[in-house]
């Protein structure tokens, strides 16, 4: 006789047996503490990337042996009265994984986005780039979103790995 598993286990033995199936990916919205969504709308990589100044100018990064994980993000607010924030460079890293001792890096700063105020009913588009050596692309794999010290940290996988 062949052992039988009900069908109504067999979807939670496949979405646990392996890969994530409940962090939102590239193109799906990610709540950020209940007042804000995030959605990460592109990714790429690139030898050069441009940040603006908080004097307006650009400055242009480069360096041997690094890589620039670009990002396009959709940031909206939602209707309630709570929600208000401004965009700062520790609201977005850049994660090895969801768990607290997880590598992170912050990205490059760029004014056209930093200082940015999200509040209800806004829609931000904004591109961050964060800079990676070239042996450590593959090894963030997570888009972390957290606008306050309060829990609620949003995920967003990147689903594809980055790679040259």
């Amino acid at each position: 006789m062949k052992p039988c598993i009900p069908l109504m286990i067999l979807p939670l033995l496949l979405a646990s047996c392996g890969e994530d199936t409940t962090t939102p990916r590239i193109g799906q919205p990610a709540s950020v503490h209940d007042y804000y969504s995030a959605t990460v709308t592109s990714y790429g990589v690139a030898e050069i990337a441009n940040g603006q100044k908080s004097d307006g100018t650009t400055e242009t990064f480069q360096r041997n042996d690094y890589r620039y994980v670009i990002l396009g993000i959709t940031v909206c607010g939602n209707q309630s009265d709570k929600t208000h924030h401004i965009l700062d460079q520790d609201d977005f890293k850049l994660a090895e994984n969801t768990r607290i001792d997880s590598l992170r890096k912050k990205p490059i700063p760029d004014y056209r986005w930093i200082g940015l105020e999200i509040g209800p009913s806004t829609k931000e588009n904004i591109t961050l780039a964060f800079e990676v050596t070239v042996r450590s692309l593959d090894t963030y794999q997570y888009l972390e979103i957290d606008f306050t010290k309060a829990p609620g940290n949003a995920f967003i996988k990147l689903t594809d790995p980055i790679s040259d």
